[in-house]
């Protein structure tokens, strides 16, 4: 699994993190239960099976990859590694959807140097990342794009990440529809999830917002526009208006998602923090903001570390019935740092739970 940046230059606002001053963040290491543990019975061969999912994140909560700390999991102090399931099993299967919504308004081109080619750069970058985590691991990832300006832009059909790269320039004098696209790519990525898509429960709905200015435009009605258009390298795609959209209409509509975790990048000097924090906050996901043009993939990478460095480990064990603890423990390898989550759980019969 590729390792992703875990700190970024000082001007990158982390507001998920504690605010307290860590000395040396690297120091420690905390283990945190992603969802309720999973515990099942299975009746063919009298084995109970016990699958968590996981963060692991070092004193400043940034994400830890996998490649930097060791996992035991024990039941009752002791597990026959032969119960331990591997981490290519399907038992461990995780679906992630991803949906990136990127402001493709006029001022994306007035930054020295331009934000606009940079973005979309590291948006391809972001997909060919996850995509490669996931072709080592069970489940499946799928991904879609949807840009803003004064109307919403949506691929159709499947794009390779190559497909990005050929969104059109933004042109003078386009305003920004950014809580219309936010309304507009939370509805649509519920109604994947109503109709299957990663919907099992250690699946993921992820999406990823990246703005360069506040709402503008959102209260206007444009709805009877809609234009199929191709991009230069002949990739399909849609324009077409929205009606009016509030701020409390995208604070409502992000909770309606079971599974859905929204992340917002705040770029350049003319953001609305506070909406943008109040967005992430209804996603239960990380706000990021950074007034450079230096280093826009690096805000990428960090805000990937929250969806790709979630860990799912498990083991499926023949015990009889009855409760037993379960000890999920996690050891840095540079550090020796390390934490453990415990909890009780009822085995060996159709009751088995967590307790």
């Amino acid at each position: 699994m590729m390792r992703f940046f875990v700190a970024l230059c000082c001007a990158v606002l982390f507001v998920a993190c504690s605010s307290d001053t860590i000395t040396n963040p690297q120091s420690t290491i905390a283990v945190t239960l992603d969802g309720e543990p999973e515990v099942t019975w299975n009746i063919a061969d009298g084995k109970t099976s016990v699958i968590v999912q996981f963060f692991v994140r070092d004193g400043a909560g940034f994400p830890v990859s996998d490649s930097d700390f060791d996992v035991s999991l024990l039941v009752d102090g002791k597990l026959d590694n032969e119960s331990l399931l591997s981490k290519n099993s399907e038992e461990l299967e995780a679906d992630l959807a991803l949906g990136l919504l990127l402001d493709s308004s006029y001022s994306m081109l007035q930054h020295q140097p331009p934000a606009f080619r940079p973005m979309i750069e590291a948006a391809k970058t972001t997909i060919d990342n996850a995509k490669a985590i996931w072709d080592s691991r069970p489940g499946t990832f799928t991904w879609d794009a949807v840009w803003f300006d004064q109307f919403l832009h949506r691929q159709v059909g499947s794009w390779k990440s190559s497909d990005l790269l050929g969104i059109p320039q933004p042109q003078a004098g386009t305003v920004t529809k950014l809580f219309a696209a936010i309304d507009y790519q939370a509805n649509r990525m519920r109604t994947a999830y109503n109709d299957g898509i990663a919907n099992g429960p250690r699946d993921r709905h992820v999406m990823v917002v990246f703005t360069d200015g506040a709402d503008n435009y959102s209260w206007f009605n444009n709805a009877g526009t809609s234009l199929s258009k191709t991009t230069a390298a002949g990739a399909a795609f849609q324009t077409f208006g929205a009606g009016p959209v509030t701020m409390q209409d995208v604070l409502a509509a992000i909770p309606t998602h079971p599974r859905l975790t929204v992340h917002v990048i705040g770029f350049g000097s003319n953001v609305a923090t506070d909406e943008l924090k109040s967005i992430a906050n209804a996603g239960k996901g990380v706000y990021l903001q950074n007034p450079s043009t230096t280093d826009i993939q690096g805000l990428f990478d960090r805000v990937s570390q929250e969806f790709l460095t979630l860990q799912v480990r498990g083991a499926t064990i023949p015990l009889q019935p009855g409760d037993y603890q379960f000890e999920l423990r996690i050891k840095s390898k540079h550090t020796g740092a390390s934490d453990t989550v415990k909890f009780r759980f009822h085995a060996g019969d159709n009751t088995a739970r967590k307790l």
